[in-house]
């Protein structure tokens, strides 16, 4: 779990620099993934295995299954966080794109917000 929580913090890290730069994909990208591990290192603290997969909301029902439903609280902010997540495999894909658009600098100080509140949530629990 350790790890899970110092790569989460990384993520946010990288993203906050990412967004000082005005690299607003990117920085929502990282968002995305320190919570993805935040959800992870939560199943794992409750000895839960926990899919290879990159689906904040199917995690965040893990976690719900879990015990964890003071998370319910971020569902909306979730859902929106996990559409930055993109499969890199393809050629075309933009990492931290939206469907319709690149994201901007007000799409991206929304994902860091989210990620800083569901990291200090789930890491003072942990």
């Amino acid at each position: 779990m350790s790890d899970l929580l110092h790569f989460s913090k990384e993520d946010f890290q990288s993203a906050a620099v990412l967004f000082r730069e005005g690299i607003y994909n990117h920085a929502c990208f990282h968002s995305q993934q320190c919570v993805e591990k935040l959800f992870k290192a939560c199943l794992s603290s409750h000895q839960m295995h926990f899919p290879k997969i990159h689906d904040l909301n199917e995690l965040l029902q893990k976690c719900l299954q879990a015990g964890e439903l003071s998370l319910l609280q971020f569902g909306d902010e979730i859902a929106v966080l996990g559409l930055y997540y993109t499969s890199t495999r393809y050629p075309d894909a933009m990492i931290g794109s939206l469907p319709e658009r690149l994201p901007n600098k007000k799409d991206a100080e929304e994902a860091i917000s989210t990620a800083r509140k569901i990291y200090k949530h789930l890491t003072d629990k942990l």
